[in-house]
């Protein structure tokens, strides 16, 4: 019998979920780089003029903050450095202790567990 013109025309559907994430070259060959516009940037007369203003970069503290303890965090926080950090146990005692059975090590596990929860108020 007759075929139609449109089923000539269309081409074949894919079935299933063939090509579902193939991806689609882009059309232009050249890729825009990323540039770090560094921190601050001037902002052009006509921005300003519509009331734009720049926001400072780095916010200081209140001092009644910083006298209930807060401290500056982030990428411009100033790092502390603090002295020699004393460890609780020597060496030869963590290399025991790695060595001890595993009942030993589970018993300390439960230990731990029960301070915690007598911590939390759970257990007395």
């Amino acid at each position: 019998m007759g075929t139609t013109p449109s089923s000539i025309s269309t081409p074949p559907q894919a079935v299933g979920n063939i090509g579902k994430e193939t991806e689609i070259p882009s059309s232009s060959s050249q890729e825009t780089p990323i540039q770090d516009l560094g921190k601050e940037m001037e902002l052009p007369k006509e921005v300003m003029s519509a009331g734009v203003s720049m926001q400072p970069t780095i916010i200081s503290i209140p001092p009644p903050v910083v006298q209930l303890g807060v401290k500056p965090a982030g990428q411009n926080a100033p790092t502390i450095s603090t002295g020699a950090i004393s460890m609780i146990l020597t060496d030869e005692q963590i290399a025991q202790g790695l060595h001890s059975s595993i009942s030993n090590s589970i018993r300390w596990l439960a230990e731990w567990c029960r301070h915690k929860l007598k911590v939390l108020h759970i257990v007395q």
